[in-house]
């Protein structure tokens, strides 16, 4: 089973010492997480921090989106243990992310959400996502569709 994210706030004020919750859940397992968001932190922009359980899980920042890439995504994991998380930003265009897997038929695929603080360089909006899956390391792509289904990017694993 695949969980939809939810967003947990669409649109506040952030400063640089406060981080913005993006997304927050249960997984399957009963395990809470959250995706939080900070424009910037520590001289880095875009900065992401997956926590499960209260605990932090991972951490990203620096995504020149669109300049470098189309995703921008970080994954919590731990072989064998818990869930598979994959979480990160988009450029606009992308309105749903997609894993491809080993086995065509286990692929997960999740609706992006607008986060009204987090902004390219230029000023147009990106959109936030969090994927969480079973705890296998099976992923051997990513792929951002727009809203016609058309692939924007294709990032193998």
């Amino acid at each position: 089973m695949h969980l939809v994210s939810r967003p947990a706030c669409q649109s506040v004020d952030v400063d640089e010492d406060q981080a913005l919750v993006a997304l927050e859940g249960v997984a399957a397992d009963g395990k809470a997480w959250a995706v939080t968001y900070r424009p910037e932190w520590l001289g880095r922009r875009h900065y992401m921090a997956l926590i499960v359980n209260g605990g932090m899980r991972e951490e990203g920042a620096g995504w020149n989106i669109p300049g470098t890439t189309q995703i921008g995504f970080g994954g919590g994991f731990e072989p064998g243990e818990g869930n598979r998380y994959i979480y990160g930003l988009v450029s606009d265009p992308i309105v749903v992310l997609r894993a491809e897997c080993k086995d065509s038929g286990d692929q997960s695929e999740i609706a992006t959400l607008p986060l009204a603080v987090a902004k390219t360089e230029q000023g147009d909006p990106l959109r936030v996502f969090t994927l969480v899956r079973e705890p296998k390391d099976d992923v051997t792509a990513l792929v951002g569709l727009d809203g016609e289904g058309r692939v924007v990017q294709r990032i193998p694993l």
